[in-house]
C-alpha cells in the first residue's frame, strides 16, 4: 500500500510538471494573489509563492524573475483586460454621454464585485511608497486608461451642451473616486456592516450626485434622470 501511495504521488508530481507552461504560470499567479491578499505584498516572499504553487524555490524563477514581475503579471492579466469592459460600457450609451457615463459607473461596480480582483488596487495603494515600479505600471495601464475613457465621454457631453465646461480629467476623478472608495470600504469593513447597501445602488446614487453637479442646465437633470 505504501509503495502504491508513493508511486501515485510520483505520478501526480510528474503530471503536474507536464502541464503546459501557461497553466503553471496561472497557478503561480493564483497562489501569489492568495498570499498577497492574506499576507500583503511586502511580507510575501518568492519562496512562499513557490511553496503555495507546488514549486521548488529555484523553479519559480523559470516563470518570474522577481516578486514585482509576479504582481505586474497579475495586473496585466486581471486588471488590464477590464479596460475593454469600460470601453464597451462607454459605447453602450448609443452616443449619449450621460448614458455612457452611467454605464461605466455600473460596469465598475460589476467588475469590482469580484473580491479577489478588487483586492489588487488595494494592494497597489498599500505598497505605493516601497514598490514604485509596480505602482507606475498600474497607474499607466489601468488608472490612466480608465480616466481617459471617462474623460473623453465627459468632453463629448460638454461639446453637446449636456455638461458644464470643466476639466474632463477632474470630472472623471469626481465620478470614479467615490466608487473606488466604496470598494475599499467594503474590503476594509467586510462583516462589520449588518446589511451593506448593494453596490449597484451605490453606483446609481453616486452617478445621480455626479450628474446633478455636472449638468450644464438644471432642466437637463429632470430630462435625463
Amino acid at each position: 500500500m505504501e509503495a502504491h501511495a508513493r508511486n501515485q504521488g510520483s505520478l501526480d508530481e510528474a503530471r503536474r510538471w507536464r502541464r503546459k507552461p501557461e497553466a503553471r504560470t496561472e497557478e503561480v499567479l493564483e497562489a501569489a494573489l492568495d498570499l498577497f491578499i492574506v499576507k500583503g505584498f511586502a511580507s510575501t516572499r518568492m519562496e512562499d509563492i513557490a511553496t503555495a504553487a507546488g514549486l521548488s524555490k529555484a523553479a519559480i524563477y523559470l516563470y518570474f524573475s522577481s516578486k514585482d514581475a509576479v504582481f505586474i503579471a497579475l495586473v496585466r492579466t486581471r486588471l488590464v483586460p477590464i479596460r475593454s469592459r469600460f470601453l464597451e460600457a462607454a459605447m453602450s450609451g448609443g452616443g449619449d454621454p450621460v448614458a455612457g457615463l452611467k454605464a461605466v459607473a455600473l460596469a465598475w461596480t460589476s467588475v469590482m464585485s469580484d473580491q479577489r480582483l478588487a483586492a489588487l488596487p488595494l494592494i497597489v495603494m498599500g505598497e505605493a511608497a516601497r514598490f514604485p515600479e509596480v505602482v507606475r505600471y498600474y497607474h499607466e495601464e489601468v488608472t490612466e486608461r480608465v480616466l481617459s475613457i471617462i474623460g473623453d465621454l465627459y468632453q463629448r457631453g460638454v461639446e453637446t451642451g449636456q455638461f458644464r465646461a470643466i476639466d474632463p480629467r477632474s470630472a472623471a476623478r469626481a465620478l470614479i473616486a467615490p466608487l473606488v472608495l466604496d470598494v475599499w470600504r467594503r474590503q476594509a469593513f467586510a462583516g462589520l456592516e449588518p446589511a451593506p447597501k448593494p453596490s449597484e445602488m451605490v453606483a446609481e446614487e453616486v452617478f445621480d450626485v455626479f450628474f446633478k453637479g455636472a449638468a450644464a442646465r438644471p432642466q437637463l437633470v429632470e430630462n435625463q434622470l
